[in-house]
C-alpha cells in the first residue's frame, strides 16, 4: 500500500476510509498481522462498520489468536460477531450462520431461513444450494459430505461477498472507484433497484460504463420506474462521444417507442463507426428493415436529417 504511515496516521486521527484501508491492508495475504487487523477492525465496529464486524467474526472464528490458538474468549466473541452480522443482513454472515444452523435438528429450519435471506439480498451460491435441492435444504453433515459447503465456487463468493462491504463502506466515505463495481454485484445478482442506485453513484462521478449500464436497466424494463427516455438521456452524452453500443442502443429504444425515423438514423450512424464488418452490415440491415415501416416522405426526410446531425459528432 502506498504512503501506509501517512493513512495510518489519518487513521489514527478518526478517518473511516484510513481505518478501513489500514484493516484490510492487515487482513491481506503477504502482510497479514493479528494485532494490527484486530485492532483496526474493533475500532471500525465501534463505528458500526459492517465490514469490520465481519471480518473480526472471521479473523477470531479462523483461530488466529496471538498466540496461534483460539482461545474460548474468541470462539464466544466469534459467534456474537457473526450474528450481529447476520442481524444487519450482511448476505455472507446470514449463509454462514445458516450452514452452522442447518447442523443442529433444533436449528435447521431457522437455518434454512437465513440461508433463503442471504439468496434474496444477493447471495448468489446460497441461491445455487437452494435450487439445487429444491428449496427444502438437508442437514449441515449431509451438505458437507455431498462437497456442497466446501468448494471453490462457495469460497469464491464468500470472497466477493465480503469484499462487497468493504467496498460499499469505502464508497459512501468517498473512494469512488468503487461504486461501478457495487453496481455490477447487484446487477448480477438480479437486485436490479439496488444495481440503479450504485450506478447512478458512479454515473453521477463521472463513470460512463456505470451511466451506460444504467440505460441497459430502463431499457430492459428491469426497474421498478424503468424510463426510457431517462435512458435516452444517459446514452446522450456517450453518443457525443461516437460510443457504438450508446448509438446502436439509441436506435433499439427508438424501435420501442416507435420513432422509426429516429431508429433508422441511428442504426446508419452505428454502422460507420462499427467495429467489425460483420456488425456494420447488422447495422444496415436494422436500418433497412424499419425503413420498410416508413409511412411518408416527411419520415424519410426526418430520419435523414437525423443522421446528418449524428455524422457531425462521428466525423470530429
Amino acid at each position: 500500500m502506498n504512503n501506509l504511515n501517512e493513512i495510518i496516521n489519518d487513521a489514527e486521527f478518526g478517518s473511516i476510509l484510513s481505518q478501513l484501508k489500514v484493516a484490510k491492508h492487515y487482513l491481506s495475504d503477504g502482510y497479514f498481522d493479528f494485532d494490527k487487523s484486530e485492532k483496526w477492525l474493533k475500532r471500525l465496529t465501534e463505528s458500526g462498520s459492517l465490514f469490520a464486524t465481519f471480518e473480526l467474526f472471521n479473523l477470531y472464528n479462523e483461530g488466529r489468536d496471538r498466540n496461534g490458538i483460539i482461545s474460548e474468549y474468541s470462539h464466544q466473541r466469534a459467534i456474537e460477531l457473526l450474528k450481529a452480522a447476520a442481524d444487519k443482513k450482511h448476505i455472507e454472515a446470514l449463509y454462514q450462520l445458516g450452514v452452522r444452523e442447518l447442523s443442529n435438528g433444533d436449528t435447521k429450519e431457522i437455518g434454512t431461513e437465513h440461508i433463503i435471506d442471504a439468496s434474496l439480498a444477493g447471495h448468489l451460491y446460497a441461491k445455487e444450494l437452494l435450487e439445487k435441492y429444491d428449496w427444502e435444504l438437508p442437514g449441515g453433515n449431509v451438505l458437507a459430505a455431498s462437497g456442497d459447503l466446501y468448494n471453490d465456487t462457495a469460497d469464491a463468493f464468500s470472497i466477493k461477498a465480503r469484499e462487497l462491504y468493504y467496498k460499499i463502506e469505502a464508497s459512501n466515505q468517498g473512494e469512488a472507484k468503487y461504486t461501478h463495481s457495487v453496481g455490477d454485484f447487484y446487477n448480477e445478482a438480479e437486485l436490479y433497484d439496488e444495481a440503479a442506485t450504485w450506478y447512478k453513484k458512479s454515473s453521477d462521478l463521472g463513470n460512463d460504463d456505470a451511466r451506460y449500464n444504467l440505460a441497459i436497466l430502463h431499457q430492459d424494463f428491469k426497474l421498478n420506474h424503468s424510463d426510457l427516455d431517462e435512458a435516452l438521456r444517459l446514452l446522450e452524452k456517450l453518443v457525443k462521444q461516437r460510443d457504438f453500443d450508446a448509438i446502436h442502443t439509441t436506435g433499439r429504444i427508438s424501435v420501442i417507442q416507435k420513432k422509426y425515423a429516429k431508429a433508422v438514423a441511428y442504426f446508419r450512424a452505428a454502422a460507420l463507426i462499427a467495429p467489425t464488418n460483420d456488425l456494420k452490415l447488422e447495422e444496415l440491415e436494422y436500418a433497412n428493415r424499419f425503413a420498410e415501416r416508413f409511412e411518408s416522405a416527411d419520415e424519410k426526410n426526418e430520419a435523414e436529417e437525423i443522421y446528418n446531425y449524428l455524422v457531425k459528432y462521428i466525423n470530429k
